[in-house]
């Protein structure tokens, strides 16, 4: 009976002392163990008792804290070098509404109570355009470093398809493990109480452009949901089951608000310099004609600033006067970069992409997934004789306006605002027959 006692103290205190110097090494006991150990006949009734009551120990929160803090860093760089993250590194503050209030600038402080929730839904929505995918990886960034609560939230951000053979829970299982760059999957006893003690945030980006079959497994409503941090980016107000919600929506920039966007942009890149004051004003004032004088998008005005700096760096051309020329100007630009051996023709670049456009958005008139198979089928019948599939590589490849998910045998343009406004103009094009382009193509917008 003293041995038992003995044990007991000396078990409570060696595991105690692991607990509080060393949470991580609990980890490292592998299930069942002490359990095993508790059953064992020899141990007594009040050994096996401790033992039992020390097994939940193993994922603490204190536990898991010790467990982010050792791959914290290893995900932050890991998502910095996601390509949806690199492609919106310049984060410029803009007016939000946050559960119908407005606001002129976002902070963590706003979003604290969201997090700070057992089950925190934050759904951002608004336009193509508007910023929403910036504004979360914004969100992402302030989680890393306990912006919202006292732990650190790692980001697992989820763009591809799901179906029956990729669930969500391996989706973001397979994420974690390359964000943190481990070699073994992360166990799924731990993937699972990370999720539900919310040291993961689970982001789900333009869930209304993706399937419904993966629409379906987005369901924070279900008890067996597993992500106790969500994050949503949609074009639609989700209702997300109708679980208590907090909705945030990025405003597009009053026309008033243009020269304080630019000169901040400018400044963000190191570009302020190349113009004066009186420019930027001439540059408003084009730029407010283009829109009619309304409010515009976060893309839009990005798009032609970065035309100016172009321009004004010796590129050449001139500035569009309208939005369908802007997006085409767009094009143009990326096209310029490409070496004069390799470079296909301006025009046949724009014909490629908005084929490719319209073929995203034929079927629900929203930019989607589209096959790849479909996206070369599309193109073969604008010129029988021509390689399609290194015209849709040339587009994804060179130029990088197309995303390819995994697995890979889809693609999307990777921006949404581009996509529509390539699509109107080739629908346009056929409404009028004012096109070269073959009647087959026409016919399939």
């Amino acid at each position: 009976m003293v041995l038992i006692g003995v044990g007991v103290i000396a078990l409570t205190t060696v595991y105690g002392t692991v607990f509080w110097l060393r949470p991580f090494w609990l980890l490292k006991l592998g299930d069942g163990v002490i359990e095993a150990i508790a059953n064992l006949p020899q141990v007594g009734t009040a050994l096996s008792g401790v033992l039992k009551t020390l097994v939940p120990l193993k994922y603490h929160p204190r536990v898991l804290d010790a467990w982010v803090e050792q791959h914290w860093q290893d995900a932050k760089a890991g998502f910095l070098k996601l390509d949806t993250v690199k492609d919106r590194q310049i984060h410029i503050p803009l007016s939000v509404r946050l559960d119908g209030t407005a606001s002129n600038q976002l902070s963590s402080k706003d979003l604290s109570p969201t997090f700070q929730q057992k089950t925190a839904v934050l759904l951002i929505t608004g336009e193509g355009g508007a910023g929403k995918t910036s504004l979360t990886c914004q969100i992402a960034l302030w989680g890393l470093e306990k912006c919202f609560v006292a732990h650190r939230l790692l980001p697992v951000l989820i763009e591809t398809e799901l179906d029956d053979r990729r669930t969500l829970l391996e989706a973001i299982g397979g994420q974690l493990k390359a964000l943190i760059n481990q070699q073994d999957d992360i166990p799924p006893d731990l993937l699972q109480k990370l999720l539900q003690h919310r040291r993961i945030l689970v982001i789900v980006d333009h869930l209304s452009e993706m399937s419904e079959t993966t629409r379906q497994q987005v369901t924070p409503e279900l008890a067996g949901f597993p992500a106790k941090a969500l994050t949503v980016t949609s074009r639609l107000e989700e209702p997300l089951g109708k679980v208590p919600k907090t909705v945030l929506k990025p405003l597009q920039i009053e026309a008033n608000r243009l020269w304080p966007f630019m000169s901040a942009y400018l400044k963000s890149i190191h570009k302020q310099d190349l113009f004066v004051d009186d420019e930027y004003s001439d540059a408003c004032d084009r730029l407010r004609r283009i829109a009619g004088e309304r409010s515009i998008t976060v893309l839009l005005a990005r798009l032609y600033i970065d035309h100016m700096i172009q321009e004004r760096e010796g590129a050449g051309g001139i500035l569009p006067d309208s939005v369908p020329k802007l997006m085409l100007s767009y094009l143009n630009r990326l096209n310029q970069n490409i070496d004069s051996s390799q470079k296909r023709d301006d025009l046949e670049v724009q014909r490629d992409a908005q084929i490719v456009a319209w073929e995203c958005l034929r079927h629900t008139y929203r930019p989607t997934l589209v096959k790849k198979e479909d996206a070369i089928a599309a193109l073969k019948h604008q010129e029988a004789t021509d390689d399609a599939k290194a015209r849709l590589d040339y587009l994804g490849h060179r130029l990088q306006v197309l995303q390819s998910p995994e697995p890979k045998d889809k693609i999307r343009i990777i921006l949404d605002p581009l996509a529509e406004y390539l699509a109107a103009i080739i629908k346009r094009q056929c409404h009028w027959r004012v096109t070269a382009m073959p009647l087959a193509v026409c016919h399939r917008a």
